[in-house]
């Protein structure tokens, strides 16, 4: 079970496990991307299903678990990716704004692990999608750093409370990603939050609310590997992890070529 599937990390995540044989229940706000990811997915072989909706609706997240009991029997591996973000400074805040990422970011995460933590056995996973902003706060955005950071303490109570029951909680941290997580932004806000990651202002297009296309996404890859991770790289890291044993508490993923990965084991 993946949230935020319908694009970015999740997505990617979503391609990775699907050619390792996973059997899948994808959550997202779009519809009609979650449609065109199924599609794919199945066209490659695979089982995967789509549901729809905010995960910030505690119903969604049940319905979700609920969709991968009925469907396949059990639940095995639960993925909270979803995520937004609204950089801006604290003085400049919106509550709206602080409200959506702290309730998309740190509360779904909570109430998803605990609706998956009721249906997973022996060997189960949970995996929180992170950021390195949770360990290293970032000026500029102070809220997603929190509600990050939030995830950190959340994971780790809730590994030791579900030790006993085998069950592996992973904390995913990566560095900065070239993803869609800031197509909410305006493009005089995206071309300022560019240019501080040394990237031209001049380069970033007006998306108006859109999914930044993989293009561009790929142009900036290209000319900035040392900066910025890709939603694969991410996504390799977290499958490789997943097929270790012991399961780390903690991987840290950093931009590079090829980039700097660090796992914790459990206890640290």
């Amino acid at each position: 079970m993946i949230t935020g599937a319908s694009s970015g990390i999740g997505r990617a995540l979503a391609m990775k496990l699907a050619v390792r044989g996973a059997r899948m229940i994808l959550g997202g706000r779009e519809q009609s991307a979650l449609d065109a990811l199924v599609q794919e997915l199945r066209e490659l072989g695979a089982s995967a299903q789509a549901v729809a909706g905010d995960v910030r609706q505690e119903g969604v997240l049940q319905g979700m678990v609920q969709a991968a009991v009925d469907q396949h029997g059990r639940l095995d591996v639960m993925i909270n990716n979803a995520g937004v973000t609204y950089p801006g400074q604290v003085l400049e805040g919106q509550t709206r704004q602080w409200s959506e990422m702290l309730e998309t970011n740190a509360l779904a995460v909570f109430v998803g692990c605990r609706e998956a933590a009721r249906c997973l056995g022996a060997g189960g996973v949970i995996v929180n999608i992170s950021s390195l902003a949770g360990a290293t706060p970032t000026p500029e955005d102070a809220v997603y750093s929190a509600s990050k950071h939030a995830v950190h303490a959340f994971s780790a109570a809730l590994r030791v409370e579900l030790a006993e029951r085998g069950i592996h909680v992973l904390v995913v941290e990566p560095g900065q990603t070239m993803t869609n997580i800031a197509r909410g932004l305006s493009v005089e806000r995206l071309r300022i939050l560019g240019s501080a990651l040394g990237l031209d202002p001049a380069d970033i297009p007006d998306f108006q609310g859109r999914h930044a296309p993989p293009e561009f996404a790929d142009s900036v890859l290209r000319q900035h590997a040392s900066q910025f991770l890709s939603s694969e790289e991410v996504a390799e890291a977290v499958v490789a992890a997943l097929s270790t044993s012991p399961i780390p508490a903690r991987l840290r993923i950093l931009p590079g070529n090829p980039p700097s990965i660090d796992a914790w084991p459990e206890g640290t």
